[in-house]
Order: structure tokens, then C-alpha cells, then sequence
């Protein structure tokens, strides 16, 4: 099960695996998109963005 807040029920909704869409890794980063019961598609994207480099 996999919690998210929706923006058309303005609440945390209970998702199964099955609702998940795409996951996506780029930049050092995790993207996970799904798709509420009521239709609503969203993403989430965690992890952490490297530090960018400075020439000195």
C-alpha cells in the first residue's frame, strides 16, 4: 500500500502497487507517478539532488 494526498479528495488516500504508473530514476532521484481511485494523476519524486560543483 502506498500513501498519498490527493487534491480532489483534500486527504491522505491508501493506494495499491497496482495504482502506480511509471517509477522513474533520474538524476540521483526517484519519480513515482500513479493514479487515485477517483482519477487524479500525480507524482512523487524523492531522494536527494547532488550538490553542484563550483570551479574555483
Amino acid at each position: 500500500m502506498l500513501s498519498v494526498h490527493c487534491p480532489r479528495h483534500a486527504a491522505e488516500v491508501l493506494l495499491s502497487e497496482r495504482r502506480i504508473t511509471r517509477i522513474a530514476h533520474e538524476d540521483d532521484q526517484l519519480t513515482l507517478e500513479w493514479v487515485c481511485w477517483c482519477g487524479y494523476r500525480g507524482s512523487h519524486r524523492t531522494g536527494r539532488r547532488a550538490p553542484r560543483s563550483t570551479i574555483v
